[in-house]
């Protein structure tokens, strides 16, 4: 196991920004604001639908893991193809959402009977 030097990790910094630019191609690309916010707004939608579905506990967590795996790989993809779009703010609007509304019918439910 090599450790490298800082001034080498400095060296190989060096090297990609002189690189990026003789290529003339961006070091790294990001959405507009208003497109991440979507982004966001729609992965909280979707944990709003999957908790609204009332379907069973099992198949909205199933469901809901799927969707987070879906969004992390959806980021990973683009960090790979060179981009940057928000995973945590999203990751978060689809977790909450979906607990949010659960609680809700929970209570909701609880009150009723």
């Amino acid at each position: 196991n090599k450790t490298m030097l800082g001034v080498e990790i400095q060296a190989h910094l060096i090297s990609q920004i002189l690189s990026a630019v003789s290529d003339q191609r961006p070091l790294m690309w990001w959405w507009d604001p208003v497109w991440e916010i979507l982004w966001i707004w729609g992965w909280s939608t979707l944990g709003g639908l999957l908790a609204y579905s009332r379907q069973s506990s099992l198949w909205i967590g199933v469901m809901s893991s799927g969707a987070v795996v879906g969004l992390c790989g959806s980021c990973w993809l683009v960090f790979l193809l060179g981009g940057w779009i928000p995973l945590l703010p999203s990751l978060l609007g689809l977790i909450g959402t979906t607990v949010g509304i659960m609680t809700v019918q929970c209570r909701v439910s609880d009150e009723a009977s």
